[in-house]
């Protein structure tokens, strides 16, 4: 048996917005969790490292930063402005076709802010963090290779200590926290310049926002217009946890949608 690891990261942002849409606003917040194994992240860092070099070679070249630590952000890949270019999206299908290869499985939870009835910015990741632990931690109960798990995730820098304060509590505080036994410790949070992982989960992350996006907010007004990313969903779809049993009758899934306005 071997431990895997839960990479998070987000998208979208926690904090209110307008309606109209005010320049950078977003309605919808994402939070999305990569499990991968832990014993392949050598193989995963190289593999990843060659399709930076394969696919960004020009920008690998000037910038002063080594390839390692040179970040392509997910929101770049997927934005209207570069719907037509051809190399970031074929980029992005083999960053999809990486993650199935080591036989990653998507976990994700995306809120649909009120703008008139705002939540907590905080509590709108913390509450989202427990819905992927509690995912994960089937998901680690139910697999043959694993038995425990840690969770990586993106430096939020503002309120990485609220947020592992809130697992902690989480976790010895509740009872289905308690029930959590194949998770180690709190979250890890990490510059995702240093981490394949958090690099490969934020381009997928970007897919899971663009698509829930385009399908719960597309009306909004001053919206953005994400219909070129459709194509993607059957391929994150693909790599959605399912559960093998079922829990109080129902299969659990690995992603789930809160709306916020109902």
């Amino acid at each position: 048996m071997s431990t895997c690891v839960l990479y998070v990261d987000e998208s979208g942002d926690v904090r209110q917005h307008d309606v109209p849409l005010k320049n950078g606003q977003t309605p919808i917040f994402t939070l999305t969790g990569l499990v991968l194994p832990l014993k392949e992240w050598r193989n995963i860092d190289r593999e990843f490292l060659a399709l930076k070099r394969t696919f960004f070679a020009p920008e690998l070249t000037n910038s002063k930063k080594r390839a390692e630590h040179y970040e392509i952000k997910g929101n770049t890949l997927t934005s209207p402005r570069n719907k037509d270019s051809r190399r970031r999206h074929v980029f992005l299908n083999k960053i999809c076709q990486l993650a199935s290869s080591f036989n990653g499985k998507l976990f994700c939870v995306t809120i649909v802010k009120s703008p008139e009835e705002p939540t907590n910015a905080t509590s709108i990741y913390t509450s989202s963090l427990q819905y992927l632990i509690e995912r994960f931690n089937i998901f680690i109960s139910e697999h043959e290779s694993y038995d425990k798990g840690i969770i990586i995730a993106d430096s939020t820098k503002q309120f990485d200590n609220d947020v592992a304060k809130s697992h902690m509590s989480f976790i010895f505080g509740t009872e289905s926290g308690r029930s959590l036994n194949h998770i180690y410790e709190a979250p890890l949070f990490a510059d995702s310049r240093l981490t394949a992982g958090l690099q490969m989960v934020d381009m997928l992350s970007s897919i899971i926002y663009t698509n829930h996006y385009h399908w719960y907010c597309r009306s909004v007004p001053s919206a953005t217009n994400y219909e070129h990313m459709k194509k993607y969903w059957e391929i994150i779809k693909a790599l959605e946890f399912k559960s093998i049993r079922k829990y109080d009758g129902y299969q659990k899934f690995g992603f789930r949608t809160i709306d916020h306005n109902r």
